[in-house]
């Protein structure tokens, strides 16, 4: 998102963000309704729990997901409800990785902004207090069981910056506090006869500065000088339009594979029933009916075995460069199109564990070593789909897409402790039903 905000301020810089319409619909917020898409990276103020145990950042960046919903009571102070999500590692320096460790944030705060530049500067301040999700899952080490999933209460101090690219999308940069209590945490290790052979309690503070960038988005209408403007529904065009005009947009559906077949008796799995597909993209529509754009997507099946359960899971990053065709109607609010797209995918190995606990009859787990996988690097994507997208005003839309992602087989190889090396070959392609947020900068 940090990345995307950057492309999407320098697009709308070298556009001019169009001041014609700037004109015509200028930048007040007052009386409207908002949501926020932030990412970026946390900093935390002291990592160290107890021992030699630490929070750890994954592949040395600690992502930060989130964003707000709220609206701006008048031209200066505005509420909102704040929701960001953090996992970080739990890393002991002698055992190496134990789990992973989530913080879920829900913070409800007031917002102070001060529009400069005709509103379409508006540096701001945000303060709350709310409710703070921890929980350890992910647990790469059975004889060693962390404990510091306790709930607590947050603090929420942030300071930013909006710029407008047009009446109802902006972009901007924001340091963000989140203020934690002590919280207990207790690490327990255990030998092969579960016996416990270090049982250490202590205190931590997971407190952070996060730097985040965001997208902003206003549905509705702007109100003009005199008043006026719609909360959710812009009552009036122009909508879709017939010149050139650039988008961003954000994805987030389900990756329904069509084999989820792995090679050696191993099988790639939805995670909790759900294969989250997430993903951005951006854009332009070249004339009434044509339009490309690049984009790309995440999605992370496991890799499961009996009787071993999910050990690994496989990170599938895929980047397209698509075409669409749309046909608009009610004069342009509402636009089917189709797309097709060709580019590559890459798969990596994620969260892997070389030990599980597999249950036995008796209601007890013994540790066991999983097999140990590999699958092709990278290899060449397509995509055909179609999608209906709904304009809310003239610069953001909803929509749903359905592309098929289709993707050649990639080979695969499966160890099993001292067995020979079983080769075969997986394949990721399935259909994807996805919603999507489209903000047009011109």
């Amino acid at each position: 998102m940090l990345a995307l905000s950057c492309v999407v301020v320098a697009a709308g810089v070298a556009l001019g963000a169009d001041d014609t319409n700037a004109v015509a619909a200028p930048y007040r917020s007052a009386g409207r309704f908002y949501l926020s898409f932030d990412a970026g990276h946390a900093f935390v103020l002291d990592d160290h729990l107890v021992g030699d145990v630490h929070l750890d950042q994954p592949n040395g960046f600690d992502l930060v997901l989130g964003g707000s919903g709220g609206i701006d009571l008048s031209e200066h102070w505005g509420i909102e409800l704040q929701g960001h999500g953090v996992e970080s590692d739990v890393r002991s320096t002698s055992l190496g990785k134990l789990e992973e460790y989530s913080n879920i944030t829900i913070v409800p705060a007031a917002r102070f902004r001060w529009p400069l530049g005709g509103g379409r500067v508006v540096p701001y301040v945000t303060a709350g207090v709310g409710y703070a999700i921890n929980d350890d899952n992910d647990q790469h080490k059975p004889l060693v069981k962390v404990k510091a999933d306790d709930s607590t209460v947050v603090g929420s101090l942030a300071g930013g910056v909006d710029y407008f690219l047009s009446p109802s999308v902006a972009v901007g940069v924001s340091l963000h506090g989140f203020i934690f209590p002590d919280q207990d945490v207790r690490v327990t290790v255990r030998d092969d006869r579960n016996r416990i052979v270090s049982d250490q309690r202590g205190s931590f503070n997971q407190s952070s500065i996060a730097l985040l960038g965001h997208v902003r988005v206003y549905p509705g209408s702007p109100a003009s000088v005199d008043g006026g403007g719609a909360w959710l529904l812009a009552d009036h065009g122009p909508f879709d339009t017939d010149e050139r005009r650039w988008f961003a947009y954000l994805l987030g559906g389900h990756t329904a594979m069509f084999d989820h077949r792995f090679g050696g008796g191993v099988t790639l799995s939805d995670p909790g029933d759900f294969n989250a597909t997430l993903g951005a993209g951006v854009g332009v529509n070249l004339d009434r009916h044509w339009g490309v754009g690049i984009e790309f997507f995440d999605v992370a099946p496991n890799v499961h075995a009996d009787p071993y359960g999910k050990f690994t899971e496989i990170d599938n990053l895929t980047f397209l460069i698509k075409g669409r065709f749309r046909w608009p109607f009610l004069n342009g609010r509402l636009v089917p199109y189709a797309t097709a797209g060709l580019g590559a995918g890459t798969f990596d190995l994620n969260d892997s564990r070389s030990v599980v606990d597999i249950p036995t009859q008796q209601g007890t787990a013994v540790t066991a070593k999983s097999p140990t996988v590999s699958v092709q690097a990278t290899q060449v994507a397509a995509e055909a789909g179609v999608g209906l997208e709904y304009f809310l005003n003239h610069w953001i839309s909803v929509g749903l897409a359905v592309p098929v992602y289709i993707y050649p087989d990639i080979a695969t190889t499966v160890q099993r402790g001292r067995r020979p090396v079983e080769k075969g070959h997986a394949n990721f392609s399935g259909v994807a039903p996805e919603l999507q947020l489209k903000a047009y900068f011109n």
